[in-house]
């Protein structure tokens, strides 16, 4: 009896399969979704049309969340305590610093986080690019 060695056992691979459907909506939406950001961006802060905008936004996200969430990315199998405690520390630290330069009287003496981001904010790129962010991160969260 012979061995055939030619053919050694190889390990099988892993293919992902996605559906053309979700690949096929991706860039378009993503598109859509820079062209808004960019006229959301362009919009004067504290507006009637800002405000609309932004709470559109996300009364959209409320109404995908409640009445169709789409297909759930599985949580992690375990977290490592190191990152958990990371997180935590850092949010504790912006936590205790907000609400400490809040009671101070959030002056430029004591800022607070919106007294920092407000020379960025002043200019329509990164007020876009901070729109198309949070969009981008409550199209995660909605996954999760």
């Amino acid at each position: 009896m012979t061995h055939d060695t030619t053919r050694a056992e190889r390990p099988p691979t892993a293919v992902v399969v996605t559906s053309t459907s979700t690949l096929s909506w991706r860039w378009p939406l993503i598109a859509v979704t820079l062209v808004y950001s960019f006229i959301v961006g362009g919009l004067r802060t504290f507006t009637p049309a800002s405000n609309v905008a932004i709470f559109g936004t996300g009364a959209i996200f409320l109404a995908i969340a409640l009445f169709r969430p789409p297909k759930r990315v599985p949580p992690p199998r375990s977290l490592e305590r190191r990152g958990i405690m990371a997180w935590t520390i850092m949010l504790g630290v912006f936590s205790v610093q907000e609400i400490a330069n809040d009671l101070l009287g959030s002056s430029y003496a004591h800022p607070t986080l919106s007294i920092l981001m407000t020379p960025i904010l002043d200019h329509q790129l990164f007020r876009a690019v901070a729109v198309f962010v949070w969009i981008a991160v409550g199209v995660e969260l909605l996954r999760r």
